[in-house]
């Protein structure tokens, strides 16, 4: 009986280093992501599709979500006036309905998103400009 128990006490670690070797390795993926040797536009275009596009739309130019609360088409010329530490500064602490991304985002990635608004509206199309 004694060799069940310590055959059950064995599995039971076995289990509890599984799931915390799981735990850490989700944990960190994050990091290890922004590690990987993937450009920086790839990433800012996977932290603007998961923080901005809800509301402004993949390309920028709004979803009806976005336009309901006013939200600008980040490639409009109102938009892209603004200094580059502007935009920063509303993208980390929003402005009006839009809510404060510091808490969620590092400055470099602020920074990031501010570049990548500035190519939305290089890329946009000729007939919208």
């Amino acid at each position: 009986m004694e060799i069940s128990e310590d055959s059950g006490l064995e599995k039971s670690r076995v289990a509890l280093l599984g799931a915390l070797f799981l735990m850490a390795w989700l944990f960190l993926q994050p990091a290890r992501a922004e590690n990987t040797g993937e450009s920086g536009n790839n990433r800012m275009t996977v932290k603007f599709k998961s923080n901005c596009a809800s509301c402004h739309g993949t390309d920028g130019a709004g979803t009806p979500l976005g336009k309901s609360m006013n939200a600008p088409d980040l490639r409009s010329a109102e938009v892209q006036k603004h200094s580059d530490a502007e935009l920063a500064e509303i993208i980390a602490n929003g402005k009006k309905d839009m809510p404060s991304f510091k808490k969620s985002l590092t400055e470099d990635q602020i920074r990031g998103l501010v570049q990548y608004v500035r190519e939305l509206a290089k890329n946009k199309a000729p007939e919208e400009k």
